[in-house]
C-alpha cells in the first residue's frame, strides 16, 4: 500500500509504487463508495505532486495511468451542477469543485513531467516532455472549463502555472509537436495549439452564457485556434493585436484597448 491510511497533510510523504501497483491500486478502490474513491484519488495526485523526486517519465506514466479515472470521475460529476439551479446545494458544489480540482492536479502532475532541463536520454528520443505538456495543457483548460461552467472566478495562480508550463515547452523545442489523441480535432494536436485554445476560451466572454455552450464554445475552438498567430509587437501590416498577453504575469489575456470586438 502506498497511500498511508496516516497520512494527514500535503507535506506527507508517498512511497513511490511500480505502475502496475499503482493500476492494481485503482482496480482495488471501493466503487460503491464514490466519495472515498474521489478523495482517494485527489489526495493521490496532491501528493505526487509534492514530491520532487519522481523522474518525469514516471510522472508522466503515472498520470496516463491514472487519466481515464479522472475523466471518468469529473465527468459523472457534471450530472450535480450542470442545468442545476443556483444556487448549488453544498453537496452539488462539493462534488463539483472535486470534479475541477481533479483536473487541474492532473494539470500539474503532466506539467511537472514536462522536464525542466534535457539530458542525453531526452535527445535520444525518450523524452516524455511534448505529451506531457500537450496534457497539461489539456487538462488547464479542462480546470478553465469547469471553473467557467461553476461561474467562478478562476485562480490566477493557474495562469503562472501555463505561462511556466509554455515557457518549459518553448525552450525545448517541444511546442509545435505533433501528438496522437483521437478524442481531438486534428487541428488541435500539439502543445501550441492546446495553449492556444485556452487562451481564446478565456477572451471569449464565456460567463454570458449557457453551461453546455460553454462546452460547445471550447469545443468550437479546439477546430479553429491554430489559425490564430501571435508576436511580439503590439502592431504588424497596419493591423492592431487585439489582446495582449504577459507571460510574467498571473493574470490571461488582456484585452487592447480601442482595439475592435
Amino acid at each position: 500500500m502506498f497511500l498511508s491510511d496516516q497520512a494527514t497533510g500535503p507535506s506527507d510523504t508517498v512511497t513511490i509504487p511500480k505502475p502496475d501497483a499503482l493500476k492494481t491500486w485503482l482496480e482495488n478502490l471501493p466503487l460503491a463508495n464514490s466519495d472515498f474513491c474521489f478523495d482517494a484519488v485527489l489526495t493521490l495526485l496532491r501528493r505526487f505532486n509534492t514530491q520532487p523526486d519522481i523522474p518525469p517519465a514516471t510522472r508522466l506514466e503515472f498520470a496516463d495511468i491514472l487519466r481515464p479515472d479522472v475523466m471518468m470521475r469529473a465527468q459523472r460529476t457534471e450530472d450535480h451542477y450542470l442545468d442545476a439551479p443556483l444556487p448549488y446545494t453544498p453537496e452539488n458544489a462539493r462534488l463539483a469543485e472535486t470534479g475541477t480540482a481533479l483536473h487541474r492536479e492532473l494539470a500539474r502532475l503532466y506539467a511537472a513531467a514536462c522536464p525542466e532541463t534535457r539530458t542525453v536520454s531526452l535527445w535520444l528520443g525518450n523524452d516524455p516532455g511534448p505529451i506531457a505538456a500537450y496534457r497539461g495543457f489539456q487538462h488547464y483548460g479542462l480546470t478553465l472549463l469547469r471553473t467557467a461552467q461553476l461561474y467562478r472566478e478562476i485562480d490566477r495562480d493557474l495562469w503562472a502555472e501555463l505561462y511556466q508550463l509554455y515557457r518549459r515547452a518553448e525552450l525545448h523545442c517541444i511546442a509545435t509537436s505533433l501528438c496522437a489523441d483521437p478524442e481531438e480535432p486534428s487541428a488541435c494536436l500539439t502543445p501550441l495549439v492546446q495553449f492556444k485554445r485556452v487562451l481564446l476560451f478565456e477572451m471569449a466572454d464565456y460567463y454570458r452564457y449557457r453551461q453546455r455552450d460553454m462546452r460547445t464554445i471550447c469545443t468550437l475552438l479546439g477546430e479553429l485556434c491554430h489559425d490564430t498567430d501571435w508576436h511580439d509587437q503590439p502592431l504588424l501590416d497596419d493591423q492592431q493585436a487585439r489582446f495582449y498577453l504577459d507571460l510574467d504575469s498571473h493574470r490571461g489575456p488582456v484585452r487592447i484597448h480601442g482595439a475592435c470586438r
